[in-house]
């Protein structure tokens, strides 16, 4: 898989397999009781970490460094986000993440 320079951005097709990553991993069971572990116990840093752990996993994959991918991966959803291929997994995206 190719790597996007530092600077471009985000194309669709590095957009939605970094989406469909994050989906994966935000849709996973051990993810999911993770999180409403964090939840029940009112462990704030946890139910930030463990998004972001996922998150840097999908950057990684594609070579970008997670401190700076957020901001062109949000960028980049703006862009792609009516793309009717995306939206669907945005979707799946928030739903995960609503416990």
């Amino acid at each position: 898989m190719s790597h996007p320079q530092a600077d471009a951005p985000l194309d669709k097709a590095v957009f939605l397999d970094i989406a469909a990553r994050i989906v994966a991993g935000f849709e996973d069971e051990t993810f999911r009781a993770r999180m409403k572990a964090a939840k029940d116990a009112g462990d704030v840093a946890a139910l930030v970490a463990l998004p972001q752990q996922v998150q840097s996993e999908a950057f990684l994959a594609h070579g970008l460094d997670p401190a700076e991918a957020t901001a062109r991966f949000k960028a980049a959803g703006a862009r792609h986000g009516a793309d009717p291929e995306i939206t669907p997994l945005l979707g799946r995206m928030r739903a995960a993440l609503d416990f």
